[in-house]
């Protein structure tokens, strides 16, 4: 602890008024007032000085303490990469983005496990996304492989026609029928080129077309350019053909999504620090070598297309 001693001098008047400096002659008051104020100022100095050295320690205490005052490394956001589209029959990889503050450093193949509803009749209720690229920087890129599957019956996929939808108006092409009656047909008998789910079929017929289809019970294992063909007299009395050609938009898709947590490490690493750094970085880095990989759940989600 520093501690002034010495008294402050004051100004030199009132200095000279003081019992024990009055009867000094000039030269020698000068003298020693010139002493006193030096001493004085010293002491001063070295008093701030001390202060401002322990605050500099405290300071760097903190910078290297648990609660540094700099920002720790975290994953920041993790979303689906939306191009290319998760498609169910061709083959595709699709990504997802992990967001950290800081750079990183990867070794090994940490893993994302992504579920998935099943509504486009996937086989898989889950499966992992696999590490990829990005160390050394912010972003890392997971990679998930599928296919081909030219039955449309991956572990992800979109091959249900749903109960309630218009197979005209999502984008099925529709071809001339044969002295057909206008009007309402419930469940019209067919034949088909693909498919394996029962599929019943409200169909609206007018001047020779069908202007829309309206699924009725749902059929599953069908993929865009199946065709379906009535068979005669189901579109009026002596009718005949009448095609309905499925498009990619007439499928239900599987709608993948990722929950809240911990990436797997699966016996690799992620680590703070990576790339070229600034001394920022090097703070996050010395304080904090491996980051929380724990995420809340992906905001968005990715759905499955059939083609």
């Amino acid at each position: 602890m520093h501690i002034i001693n010495s008294q402050d001098p004051g100004p030199w008047l009132s200095w000279m008024k003081r019992p024990e400096n009055k009867n000094l002659n000039i030269n020698e008051a000068r003298v020693k007032y010139k002493k006193e104020q030096i001493l004085f100022n010293e002491q001063q100095n070295s008093y701030i000085a001390s202060q401002v050295f322990q605050q500099q320690q405290a300071a760097l205490q903190a910078d290297y303490g648990p609660n540094a005052g700099v920002t720790l490394n975290k994953i920041k956001d993790v979303s689906f990469a939306l191009s290319p589209a998760l498609s169910s029959i061709s083959a595709v990889t699709g990504s997802m983005l992990v967001e950290f503050v800081w750079p990183v450093t990867v070794t090994g193949n940490p893993t994302i496990t992504v579920a998935n509803n099943q509504a486009g009749g996937g086989s898989a209720a889950s499966f992992s996304y696999t590490y990829k690229s990005g160390t050394g920087t912010n972003v890392l890129q997971f990679e998930h492989n599928h296919g081909p599957f030219p039955a449309n019956n991956g572990g992800f996929s979109a091959n249900v026609l749903s109960i309630g939808v218009d197979l005209v108006a999502t984008g099925a092409s529709v071809g001339t029928i044969t002295n057909a009656t206008d009007g309402v047909y419930a469940a019209p008998t067919y034949t088909e080129t693909g498919g394996n789910g029962l599929l019943d079929m409200q169909v609206t017929v007018a001047s020779n077309e069908i202007t829309s289809a309206v699924v009725t019970a749902a059929g599953a294992t069908y993929q865009p350019g199946d065709v379906i063909t009535f068979n005669a007299a189901q579109l009026g009395a002596g009718s005949s053909g009448g095609t309905i050609t499925l498009a990619k938009d007439n499928f239900t898709g599987d709608v993948i999504s990722c929950a809240a947590q911990t990436i797997s490490l699966a016996g690799g690493t992620i680590k703070t620090g990576g790339g070229a750094f600034n001394t920022l970085v090097n703070d996050a880095a010395r304080q904090q070598p491996n980051p929380p990989l724990y995420f809340a759940g992906a905001s968005n989600t990715d759905t499955v297309v059939a083609e």
